[in-house]
Formats: structure tokens, sequence, C-alpha cells
């Protein structure tokens, strides 16, 4: 089953690079495909917060919480899904951080790829993400 979700791309705090960044967490997106992810997330504004999106949609994982040499970070729920915008489309994991101080519709696109660049995306423009559901 999937899920279409519809957002529009908001800016984030670029706290999502530190963590993409962390050895810890490149070490769970390179588990589930991502071999080298991009250094920063992209941030959808969604018409679903991402409660209801679990009570509908199983996610991939359900990390609680993220442990290394620095100490207990947060965890993540975390979906395979696909980001489209117009015709066009990229294979991404899609995130919701468990700690995030993001509203609870707001959730993060992590890929391989710089997707502002690749799907020519801009603060405000209208995307849609097809979640997979497990």
């Amino acid at each position: 089953m999937v899920l279409r979700v519809r957002g529009k791309v908001v800016s984030g705090s670029g706290v999502g690079a530190k963590f993409v960044s962390m050895k810890s967490y490149i070490d769970i997106f390179k588990s589930l495909g991502i071999a080298k992810p991009y250094p920063g997330t992209l941030n959808v504004l969604t018409n679903m917060s991402y409660e209801d999106i679990v009570k509908v949609c199983k996610p991939l994982k359900y990390i609680h919480e993220v442990r290394n040499g620095y100490g207990i970070h947060g965890g993540l729920i975390i979906w395979n899904g696909k980001l489209v915008r117009g015709s066009d489309g990229v294979n991404v994991l899609v995130i919701r951080p468990l700690r995030s101080r993001h509203g609870s519709e707001v959730l993060e696109v992590i890929s391989e790829l710089y997707l502002r660049g690749r799907l020519l995306l801009n603060d405000g423009d209208d995307v849609e993400l097809i979640i997979n559901c497990c």
C-alpha cells in the first residue's frame, strides 16, 4: 500500500544537515539503501500530521533513539518513498525526527541527491510524497 501526501517545500534550520552527517545516522540510512546521503534534508510541510500518517501507514523503521560516542540522540520514524514534482520524481527516505522542532505536519526527506537542485525546488513549491507503507 502507498499513501500519497501533498505538501509544500519549506526552509529548515540546518539542524538536519548536522545529523545526516553523523556516522550513526549514515549507517542507518545506508542500511536502508541511501549509500551516501546528501548532507541535509528537504523539509516538506504536508497536509497530514506525522501522527496521522503513522496510524494509516506503518513505517519501514521506528528507531526510538540513536546512540554514539557523543551521547544519545533523537530517534526517527522512517518510510521508503518517492518525492514527486510534476512528472518528475526521485526515490527517497521520508523521515520524521522524534525530537524535531518543526510542527507535526513537517516531514523531512533524505536522498543521495541535492533535491532542490535535482527537482528545481524553491520554498513554497508544491510536491507530493508517495510513501510506501509496510
